[in-house]
């Protein structure tokens, strides 16, 4: 069985930081947050945007891809959710 490597890549979505400021009075209290999740084929993206556009958080992570046969490519599930965790 032939495994790609995943993407070592792994970023916090929100910073400590960030996130002990998200409190009522914190920087983030006026305004709507948006998420966009991005499952692609190697690697699972996310941003945090603001009700104005802006760019509040970023993360990404990989997972592997097994090729257990030429011209197949499988993935498992509970990899996308961990990628996502």
């Amino acid at each position: 069985m032939s495994t790609a490597e995943p993407h070592t890549l792994h970023t916090p979505l929100v910073t400590t930081e960030a996130a002990s400021q998200a409190g009522s009075s914190g920087p983030m209290a006026d305004t709507a947050l948006t998420m966009g999740i991005d499952l692609g084929t190697s690697a699972v993206k996310v941003v945090v945007m603001d009700s104005h556009g802006a760019v509040r958080a970023t993360g990404s992570a990989g997972f592997a891809t097994h090729c257990e046969t030429a011209g197949q490519a499988e993935q498992e599930p509970a990899d996308w959710l961990q990628a996502l965790s």
